[in-house]
This record gives C-alpha cells, sequence and structure tokens, in this order.
C-alpha cells in the first residue's frame, strides 16, 4: 500500500502535463506581420514581415490570415517565384481581401503580392512549418527483425583436466 502512495503524486503529475501538452497543440491563427493590413502597401519594411515570420513557430494545421485591398491579390509560388518576384504562375491566387490559408503540411510556403511592384517593394513572405501539433511523433526503437531467445543459452565449460585423464 505504501507503494501505491508513492506512485500517485507520480501519475497526477504525468497526467496534469500530458493535459498541458494536448491543450496546447491547438491550431493558431495569425494574422500576417501582427497587425491588421500588414499585408498591405506600403509596408514599412520587408525585414519586418520575415522578422514577424522568424519570431513564430509554425505548426502544421496552423491559418495565415493575410488581410490586403481587394484590388490585390496573395499568391502562394515557388521558392524560385519568390525569389523573382515572378507573378505569372502561382500554385494558389487568393483574392478576396480576407484570406486564410491553412498550413497543411511541413516544410516552406512562399507568398508574394500580385500587383506589379508590390514585391519588389517587400510584398513577400516566406514561413517554415516545422511539425504537426495534432500528431505529435514519437521516438520509438523499430520492432527487431530477428528473433532471439529469451534466455541465452548457457555458458559451456571447458571439461576438467582432471576428468579427461581418468
Amino acid at each position: 500500500m505504501a507503494s501505491l502512495r508513492s506512485t500517485i503524486p507520480f501519475w497526477i503529475l504525468m497526467s496534469t502535463l500530458l493535459l498541458m501538452l494536448f491543450t496546447s497543440m491547438e491550431a493558431r491563427e495569425y494574422v500576417v506581420g501582427g497587425d491588421k493590413c500588414s499585408w498591405g502597401i506600403p509596408i514599412s519594411s520587408f525585414e519586418s514581415i520575415q522578422k514577424w515570420a522568424e519570431t513564430n513557430r509554425f505548426i502544421v494545421g496552423d491559418i495565415l490570415i493575410f488581410e490586403y485591398d481587394e484590388t490585390d491579390a496573395v499568391l502562394r509560388v515557388t521558392k524560385k517565384d519568390y525569389k523573382s518576384c515572378n507573378v505569372t504562375k502561382p500554385i494558389e491566387k487568393y483574392e478576396n481581401g480576407r484570406t486564410k490559408v491553412e498550413l497543411d503540411r511541413s516544410g516552406p510556403f512562399y507568398f508574394i503580392g500580385r500587383t506589379e511592384g508590390f514585391c519588389e517593394g517587400g510584398q513577400k513572405l516566406a514561413v517554415v512549418v516545422i511539425s504537426d501539433r495534432k500528431h505529435p511523433t514519437l521516438a520509438m526503437a523499430p520492432a527487431p527483425t530477428t528473433s532471439y531467445p529469451a534466455v541465452p543459452p548457457a555458458p559451456t565449460r571447458p571439461p576438467d583436466h582432471e576428468s579427461i585423464l581418468w
């Protein structure tokens, strides 16, 4: 009974930690840049939007909210098109003035503004999604591919010299 009393606080602590872990794993919504209309022009500086992105940890399931003038658009593009501000072949195009983009996989996402000159003026964003909040990966050792005996065989002993002689 004494061992049960000593393990109860341990299990309460573990339950509390697990509860905190799973409740903090909900998807979050982020307004791009942290302010309303931060995707609009003029942008104070490209560095401010990129610094904002670098100060946040984006997880699979999180949502980016772009707020912008409806005469513009948000384009999701490749890394190459992001670097060159090429607006001709977007992966996706959003035009409603308030766009929610779910980060549905890990890896980089690249966004630029559609209006000519806006991307060059700093209306571009690169974010990196690092993991999945809903399904954390657990590091587990792989199952052995060969079977081994549960109990190792007893070591063999060399014969006693006297028994050989007699």
